[in-house]
């Protein structure tokens, strides 16, 4: 089984480990903590995501990241900002 930290959550979600950690307090994002560092299972995550308080979140941070590129009128450098809407079944993942 794989488990991920809770760094690797906040880059997968875009919710900031302050807000995965009230999340933790709380109880809608559970976990084991082994070693002293939070370790969740893909179960946790879909749990966690699928909580009708989260979800919104994790929504208005993705088209919070796209419309903040879409706003800047001058890049630094060659970017591309690409959006996947794709659905995986569980034979899938």
């Amino acid at each position: 089984m794989k488990y991920y930290t809770i760094n690797q959550v906040a880059m997968m979600t875009g919710l900031t480990t302050r807000t995965l950690r009230n999340y933790i307090n709380s109880s809608v994002l559970t976990g084991e903590k082994i070693d002293g560092v939070w370790q969740f299972s893909e179960e946790d995550l879909s749990a966690m995501i699928s909580n009708p308080m989260v979800k919104p979140s994790i929504q208005a941070k993705n088209k919070g990241v796209v419309f903040d590129f879409l706003a800047e009128e001058k890049k630094q450098v060659n970017e591309i900002c690409m959006i996947l809407d794709l659905h995986v079944g569980k034979e899938e993942s």
